[in-house]
């Protein structure tokens, strides 16, 4: 075996067929991150010339001209292979020091325990214990199972989608989840591709959604540079999911008519001296009369809505990354004041039957908390994911490889400082 410096290609060629395949580990993604200051360096273990084992590294520039490295959801390697493991550690050690690196930081994309969906522990299930007690071993410090991650989140949320239908999908959803994408369907909310000159509204709408949900949004120029960076390899939709009130009064209208068919059928049949349950048939008119305001009511609303808003209308957006055989939702957000509409739900339905045509094996709803507490403030966005028929995947989590011990004792403590100030500003 033998420790080589590989160009991007070669290590993107490696990365996108490994089993833990994750976009964060493309050239993309590290393209993308040089517009923040990162460079990228690009490393592999290589026996008889073929490629094993290999890693995205991104580097920072702390102080003094130290650094750090970041393998971002990554090594990507076969870690039950201790051998190849210890040489690979072994030599990023060497190649980090050279580099004048403190540390290097590796959050992999492997599964701890297996989950069901309710994050049950399967019983005899994957079990990669093992793995970090090696990782310990071989010197790398874990950051622990209780916190979470500073960089990625631990706890994530897949739709299996492996040799499965959309009818079967949608019967693995609950009842009402299944009835609020039919709702939609019939009602006018609609999903379609977007392309660069939708990222301003992409912009506005998860401005909208981060004063709603207080987290800290990305400046236009990051969703831009993220859109250009990923279109390269074509690792990269943006969808917008609309109401158009057009469709809906259609759909509306056609119904009325069925109900009006359903009445005079009753009354034809009535007129035409048949024997019949008046008292019944009353009743079911009566039903059916209800029906009529209640659509009616419906086409006014819709009507009016269209004419204050148009005949289009823009509900919410998302970027998903789509990278190996798994499809990530990475950023969502929608309207406040069409929220009643619950354009997520379309959004993700329209990725899953695109996800299902396309063959890939899963779709990623990334980040839950993984306190499943019902009081858990949280709590709703894991119910929202779980009621797609997502499992929870619980991680392995972060772990520091120190190479130079002083400095890191000094960055963490500086770290600290960092952290209480901030949460006293917040306050």
């Amino acid at each position: 075996m033998k420790f080589e410096i590989i160009t991007k290609e070669e290590f993107n060629e490696f990365a996108l067929h490994h089993k833990l395949c994750n976009f964060y580990q493309t050239y993309q993604w590290g393209n993308l991150k040089s517009e923040t200051g990162w460079t990228s360096h690009f490393v592999a273990i290589k026996e008889n010339e073929t490629i094993v084992a290999a890693t995205m590294l991104l580097e920072k520039k702390l102080v003094l001209n130290k650094k750090l490295f970041y393998s971002p959801r990554g090594l990507l390697i076969d870690y039950s292979d201790k051998k190849t493991l210890e040489f690979f550690t072994e030599n990023l050690k060497i190649y980090a020091k050279e580099k004048n690196v403190v540390f290097l930081k590796i959050d992999p994309y492997l599964e701890y325990q297996e989950r069901g969906k309710e994050a049950e522990l399967i019983e005899n299930g994957v079990n990669n214990s093992l793995v970090v007690d090696e990782l310990k071993a071989l010197g790398y410090i874990h950051n622990g199972f209780e916190t979470e991650s500073n960089l990625q989140p631990r706890w994530i949320s897949i739709l299996d989608l492996k040799d499965k239908d959309s009818n079967h999908l949608l019967k693995e959803m609950t009842q009402t989840t299944r009835n609020i994408i039919r709702r939609n369907e019939k009602t006018g909310v609609v999903s379609r591709v977007g392309s660069i000159d939708d990222i301003e509204l992409f912009k506005d709408i998860m401005a909208h959604t981060s004063k709603r949900k207080g987290f800290i949004d990305r400046p236009f120029s990051y969703y831009q540079q993220m859109y250009s960076r990923l279109s390269e390899g074509n690792m990269i939709q943006l969808i917008i999911t609309e109401l158009h009130p057009l469709k809906a009064i259609k759909n509306y209208n056609q119904e009325k008519e069925q109900v009006l068919s359903r009445i005079e059928k009753r009354n034809l049949k009535l007129e035409s001296g048949q024997k019949v349950n008046i008292s019944k048939l009353e009743k079911k008119n009566n039903l059916d009369q209800e029906e009529i305001i209640r659509i009616d009511k419906k086409i006014t609303e819709y009507t009016e809505l269209m004419n204050v808003e148009g005949t289009e209308i823009t509900l919410g957006a998302a970027f998903y990354v789509i990278c190996g055989k798994e499809i990530l939702s990475l950023f969502a957000g929608s309207y406040d004041k069409f929220m009643k509409y619950s354009s997520s739900y379309s959004t993700y339905w329209h990725m899953i039957k695109y996800a299902i045509e396309h063959k890939f094996e899963a779709l990623n709803f990334y980040g839950i908390s993984g306190d499943f507490n019902p009081e858990n403030p949280r709590i709703g966005l894991f119910y929202f994911k779980r009621d797609f028929g997502c499992r929870v995947v619980e991680l392995i989590g972060e772990y520091d490889l120190i190479i130079d011990k002083l400095t890191y004792q000094a960055y963490k403590i500086a770290m600290k400082l960092r952290k209480v100030i901030k949460n006293r500003n917040q306050k």
